[in-house]
């Protein structure tokens, strides 16, 4: 990205050459340089490991000396701390009667909610000038990223919820800029998917028209391979699939595999993957930790608001319908344009109210549950023989979630498929495994289905039966209709049958103590500004651990095209970021309401040891109450609204 200079209007005048109480740097000398001359200098708190320590220090030099300090009359002295979190924080910051040494200090997620609620940080709001959005491309933004560091101090009374809560998110006041972020992606085994003859293209699903005229916008897809179906590119190898078709195999590294494709591609990455005839059949095909973009694809998430409370309550196995806006529409106080997914209490709106759901007849589409993303998503790491639920059993193709991820994938025979953070790609691409990446699934609809049952069978539930389900070929014909593969369509704009392409993202933020010099307020928004803005993000992303907070820098040339990225089609990456939101762990500011149900969920549910219809009514050893119940009670002391979930 060119290098921008501008002056930030951020309000007060400020005073000039005052140093911090009890300034620490990095290097143990705390000597203000005299390049630093009149200007305002300011203390900055940050987090660093051996692949950001480097890129964070050229970039604060690049402030200092490349001429913005100078525009701005800030000089930043950066102090580094290793690890996740700095566990010395609370300590500093909640004292009012002594001066933090630090402008500006980086919090990670789990931080943020808490030290916000306490009081401990400056809303930055009324700094926060148009002139500042514009040189930062705020606008541009993530949704998601732009409001996951807004939250109010002040509670908001409610006549039905005695507490009050703090509203965090959209509507809220900004508190944070982010600095570093990372997101979950789908990492692959290339040399596992060319074993099992499948084609690997990398093409964006709006420029198929031009660049692949005889694909569908699929992730995993097979095509017909006849006389009459030749290859749908040049040089694209035909194969066997699993029903004994000829067909050309096709993985769209640029478009999310719905649930279909990723359960049945995994299925075939197990039986026709092995890297070589002496090693045999890949032991899985698949593994991840996380539900997420399973259920936030159709609007599920595992709490909801209740509105008649004023509090959340535990959804992770809620069966109520999730719907997808086809027209504009206002429903309870949100607006939603075609192709936006609801969020849950605007979907218990329309659900709880046959007059509601009739006045929007042909303006919504069902999407599943939350119940539905939840048991599909456990299905995919239990085995055989072991009940999701009541008559529905596992695929038995996911890795076992005892068994560690990273290592299943990095062994090359383990398990192909891993959805992982991004910031594992440095230690992956030192591994000798010849992998790229591509999104985390997402729910789509295609025309006439994706799947067929063979042998009589109606679905995948009963024992044994997914082995009879196949994915449908790309120009054959089934019940005397040629399959097209097109994506589903619905209402009078024909919005497209998809869900949200969203999945798990982090970040650490910079924000300012309230207790730091109050005269250097100014100064701090002025460097965070630049900090999250298009020149410092381009170079902090350099270093292959950080993703830049304006995704189309992300999916530019400029930084796909870069020497230094450690797999092909890093585009993905920018992609994943757009749709990236914020995991269940650090939803409000204590991380204790998800103790008491996750280690059942995880250690019996997901293993099958446990149906998921038994889960809300489990009573944990030790306890009186039920899932559901200790759930419940536990969201109840979570007093923070999420504007927008």
């Amino acid at each position: 990205m060119k290098k921008t200079k501008r002056i930030l209007a951020v309000g007060a005048a400020i005073c000039m050459g005052i140093s911090c109480a009890f300034p620490l740097v990095a290097c143990g000398k705390n000597e203000v340089p005299a390049e630093a001359k009149d200007r305002t200098v300011i203390y900055y708190r940050y987090g660093v490991d051996n692949e950001t320590r480097d890129a964070f220090k050229k970039v604060i030099d690049e402030y200092n000396r490349g001429g913005q300090g100078e525009e701005d009359n800030v000089w930043v002295m950066g102090s580094t701390f290793t690890g996740s979190t700095d566990a010395n924080y609370e300590g500093t910051i909640a004292n009012k009667r002594k001066t933090c040494q630090y402008s500006i200090i980086t919090v990670d997620d789990n931080q943020f909610k808490s030290f916000a609620a306490k009081g401990y940080l400056l809303s930055i709001e009324s700094r926060f000038t148009d002139e500042i959005k514009t040189a930062i491309n705020y606008d541009a933004w993530p949704e998601k990223l732009a409001n996951r560091y807004r939250f109010d101090e002040e509670l908001t009374s409610s006549a039905v919820n005695s507490q009050g809560y703090h509203l965090a998110g959209k509507g809220a006041d900004l508190v944070g800029l982010p600095t570093n972020n990372s997101v979950h992606v789908l990492y692959y085994n290339e040399d596992v998917l060319k074993t099992a003859s499948v084609n690997i293209v990398s093409c964006e699903e709006n420029k198929l028209g031009v660049q692949y005229p005889k694909l569908q916008p699929h992730g995993y897809a097979e095509y017909l391979a006849d006389d009459d179906h030749p290859a749908p590119f040049d040089n694209a190898v035909k194969s066997k699939n699993e029903a004994g078709d000829d067909v050309y195999k096709v993985f769209n590294n640029r478009i999310p595999m719905n649930w279909e494709e990723t359960r049945l591609f995994s299925r075939l990455l197990v039986n026709q993957g092995g890297l070589a005839p002496q090693s045999g059949k890949q032991k899985y095909g698949y593994s991840s930790e996380w539900w997420f973009n399973y259920g936030w694809s159709v609007g599920g998430d595992c709490i909801g608001w209740n509105a008649d409370r004023a509090e959340y309550e535990f959804t992770i196995v809620d069966d109520s319908a999730n719907w997808l806006a086809l027209d504009n529409i206002t429903v309870g106080s949100n607006s939603y344009k075609p192709g936006d997914v609801l969020v849950h209490e605007d979907a218990a709106i329309i659900n709880g109210s046959a007059e509601e759901k009739q006045k929007l007849d042909g303006k919504i589409h069902e999407l599943p549950s939350m119940y539905d993303a939840t048991l599909e998503f456990n299905r995919m790491t239990q085995p055989k023989t072991a009940q999701t639920a009541t008559g529905v059993y596992g695929y038995g193709i996911g890795q076992d979630p005892d068994e560690d991820r990273s290592s299943g994938f990095l062994s090359g025979k383990n398990t192909p498929l891993v959805i992982e953070s991004s910031s594992e790609m440095i230690g992956f691409s030192t591994s000798g495994i010849n992998f790229d990446i591509a999104p985390a699934c997402q729910w789509r609809e295609y025309e006439g289905g994706s799947t067929y049952m063979s042998n009589g069978a109606e679905n995948n539930y009963a024992e044994n039966s997914f082995e009879k389900e196949y994915l449908k070929v790309i120009g054959k014909e089934y019940d005397g209709q040629e399959y097209t593969g097109e994506i589903a369509t619905a209402g009078a704009n024909n919005t497209k049958l998809v869900g949200r392409a969203t999945s798990a993202a982090s970040s650490r933020a910079m924000v300012i103590p309230k207790n730091s010099d109050s005269t250097k307020y100014d100064a701090a928004v002025k460097f965070m500004a630049w900090m999250a803005g298009p020149e410092a993000q381009s170079m902090l992303a350099s270093c292959n651990k950080v993703l830049a907070n304006d995704p189309a820098y992300s999916m530019s040339g400029e930084y796909t095209n870069g020497s230094a990225r450690l797999c092909k089609n890093s585009w993905v990456l920018g992609f994943a970021m757009n749709g990236g939101d914020v995991g269940d762990y650090d939803y409000f500011n204590a991380q204790t309401w998800i103790n008491n149900w996750s280690t059942v969920f995880n250690k019996r549910v997901r293993k099958g040891t446990m149906k998921l219809d038994d889960f809300l009514s489990h009573v944990p050893d030790g306890s009186t109450r039920t899932i559901k119940e200790v759930a419940d009670s536990n969201l109840a002391a979570m007093n923070i609204y999420l504007c927008g979930r």
